[in-house]
C-alpha cells in the first residue's frame, strides 16, 4: 500500500492499520526515566509483532544518543529542558519550567489526538498541577491512559505545599484507566494513598538493566578477600532524602574504606555535602563528583566499587540504582524504606541498615564485608537478574494494556 505524501495523513493512515497504538510519554532526555523507558520499549518491541502493537516514544528533542533505537519510533519533538544553573533567579527558573511543562504536555495531547483506532497513552510522568486536566483531555480523544507511578510521594513539591501536590496527584491518578507499580508492597501503599474508587493497579516488576558486567562475581569475591580498602559507592540524583550526609559521617567508623559520591546535586545539597566532608576532615577518604555521569563512566564506577550504599531517609518507590547495582553485580547496603529493603531481604542482595545513623550504616557495611555474607549477596544478585528481566516487565505491561482495553 502506498501512503499519501501528506505527512499528517500518512501518520493517521499508518496508525489506522495497527491494532493498538501505544504512545509512551517520557519527556526526560537522560537519567533514570529515559533509561527505564528505553529498556521497556526495547523489550516490548520484541513482542510487538505478536501483540500487533505500534510503539511510539514521545520525548525531548535532545534525547541522549544512548537511548536512541531502531526498534520503535522515536518522536523527539518536545522542547528541551535548560539546566537550573543557567537561570539568574529562582523566579526565572520557575517561570521557565511552568511554560516548558505546559508546552510539552499540550504537544502530547495534540499528537495523541491525530490517529484513530485503539490508542493507549502510557505516562511515565506529568507535572502534578496539570496532570488531571491532561489525562482528561487524553481520554476525551478516546485514549486509554496508563500511568507508571514511580514515586507515590513526589521528590519535589515545586515550592507548593506538599498536601496540595499530593491531592493533585491523587485526583490525576484516579482519572487513569490503569496504574502500574513495581512491587506488591508499593501496590498496597498506592491503594492506601488513593483511598476508595481508584482504577486497577497492576504490578510490573522493574527489570535489571541490560549491561555488560566488566567484573565477574568470582573476581569481586577475590577482591574482597584481598583488598584491605573496600570502595563504597553512592550513585544517582543526590536529593536530601538520600541521607548522603549521614553516610559521610559513617566513614568516621570505617577507617579502611573509601567512599565515592557520584551524581547530580543542586547547589544547596552539593554545598552541604562538601562542607560536611571538610568539617570532618575526610577529604582523603571521600571523592565527590557532582554532575551528570555518562554511561561509560557509570560502568567504570560500578566496576571499580565493592558496595553500593542506598541510605534513604524516606522513600515510597523502587530504586533504579538498586537494579543498576544488580546489573553490575555490586552488593548493597540499604535502608529499610519503600521497596528497597524488602527487595534486598527477599533476594539476599546485601545488608539492611538497622537504624538510620552513622554507626548503624558502618555496622551494616562491616557485616557485608564478611566473605561468606558477600558471597551470599553475589549469588542473590545473580538470582535477581535471572528473575527480573525486561522481557518479563514488557509482558506484564502488555497484559495491563490488554486488560484496560478489554482484549
Amino acid at each position: 500500500m502506498t501512503y499519501s505524501r501528506n505527512p499528517l495523513l500518512t501518520f493517521v493512515m499508518k496508525n489506522d492499520l495497527c491494532k493498538k497504538t501505544v504512545f509512551m510519554y517520557s519527556p526526560q532526555a537522560k537519567g533514570g526515566h529515559a533509561e527505564y523507558t528505553h529498556e521497556l520499549l526495547t523489550a516490548m518491541a520484541s513482542l510487538s509483532n505478536d501483540e500487533r502493537i505500534d510503539l511510539q516514544l514521545i520525548t525531548a528533542s535532545d534525547l541522549d544518543t544512548a537511548y536512541h533505537s531502531d526498534s520503535y519510533e522515536i518522536r523527539n519533538i518536545l522542547p528541551p529542558q535548560r539546566l537550573r544553573s543557567t537561570f539568574l533567579t529562582p523566579i526565572h527558573f520557575a517561570l521557565d519550567r511552568y511554560i516548558l511543562f505546559r508546552k510539552r504536555e499540550n504537544r502530547l495531547v495534540q499528537i495523541v489526538a491525530l490517529p484513530t483506532g485503539s490508542k493507549i497513552c502510557h505516562l511515565q510522568e506529568l507535572t502534578p498541577w496539570n496532570a488531571a486536566g491532561i489525562i482528561q483531555r487524553l481520554k476525551s480523544v478516546r485514549t486509554k491512559v496508563i500511568y507508571t507511578v514511580h514515586n507515590i510521594y513526589p521528590h519535589h513539591t515545586f515550592g507548593l505545599p506538599r498536601s496540595l501536590i499530593e491531592s493533585q496527584l491523587r485526583r490525576a491518578w484516579k482519572c487513569c484507566d490503569g496504574l502500574l507499580v513495581h512491587t506488591d508492597g508499593l501496590k498496597i501503599d498506592l491503594q492506601n494513598f488513593l483511598g476508595t474508587d481508584h482504577p486497577p493497579i497492576f504490578i510490573t516488576p522493574h527489570g535489571v538493566w541490560n549491561t555488560a558486567t566488566k567484573v565477574s562475581l568470582k573476581e569481586r569475591l577475590q577482591r574482597i578477600r584481598e583488598n584491605p580498602n573496600p570502595r563504597i559507592l553512592i550513585f544517582g540524583h543526590l536529593r536530601p532524602n538520600k541521607g548522603v550526609d549521614v553516610c559521610v559521617e559513617a566513614m568516621q567508623f570505617l577507617p579502611d574504606a573509601r567512599l565515592t559520591i557520584a551524581g547530580h546535586a543542586d547547589r544547596a545539597v552539593a554545598a552541604a555535602i562538601t562542607s560536611r566532608i571538610r568539617h570532618l576532615s575526610l577529604e582523603d577518604k571521600i571523592t565527590f563528583y557532582n554532575g551528570y555521569i555518562s554511561e561509560t563512566d557509570v560502568e567504570q564506577l560500578f566496576a571499580s566499587h565493592d558496595i553500593c550504599l542506598l541510605a534513604y531517609r524516606n522513600f515510597h518507590a523502587q530504586s533504579g540504582v538498586l537494579y543498576k547495582a544488580a546489573a553490575f553485580g555490586v552488593p548493597l547496603v540499604v535502608s529499610d524504606v519503600g521497596a528497597i529493603g524488602i527487595t534486598v531481604k527477599l533476594y539476599e542482595l546485601g545488608e539492611v541498615i538497622e537504624g538510620m545513623n552513622p554507626a548503624a550504616i558502618a555496622d551494616a557495611v562491616r557485616r557485608l564485608l564478611h566473605v561468606t555474607q558477600y558471597e551470599k549477596s553475589l549469588a542473590g544478585l545473580k538470582r535477581l537478574a535471572e528473575n527480573n528481566t525486561w522481557l518479563q516487565t514488557a509482558k506484564a505491561t502488555i497484559d495491563a494494556y490488554n486488560s484496560v482495553t478489554h482484549e
